[in-house]
């Protein structure tokens, strides 16, 4: 068991995990009196129960790619669309 200053830290060097080598765990303040081998009991569970690590999404979103069909429809579709409308309004107004 390591000490810090104003933690205390439990470090497991063999995970037992494919993805990670070591753990650090940080004791909550209010732990700090249970018994050593509660900790590194508790520590163990922890990190057996650890998986792959999470998929960073990144920064940028991925475009939604339409396909050929979609890039021929979509456009065509609201170019109809705003002649049909266009219409519309001037035989309304005229």
């Amino acid at each position: 068991m390591i000490k810090g200053i104003n933690r205390q830290i439990i470090e497991i060097g063999e995970t037992g995990n494919l993805y990670f080598e070591r753990a650090l765990l940080f004791v909550r303040p209010g732990a700090e009196d249970a018994k050593d081998h509660r900790l590194k009991t508790e520590a163990r569970k922890m990190v057996e129960n650890l998986s792959k690590p999470p998929k960073s999404k990144g920064y940028k979103k991925e475009k939604k790619r339409l396909g050929k069909i979609g890039r021929i429809t979509l456009p065509l579709f609201w170019s109809c669309f705003g002649a049909t409308l266009f219409a519309l309004v001037q035989h309304v107004f005229l």
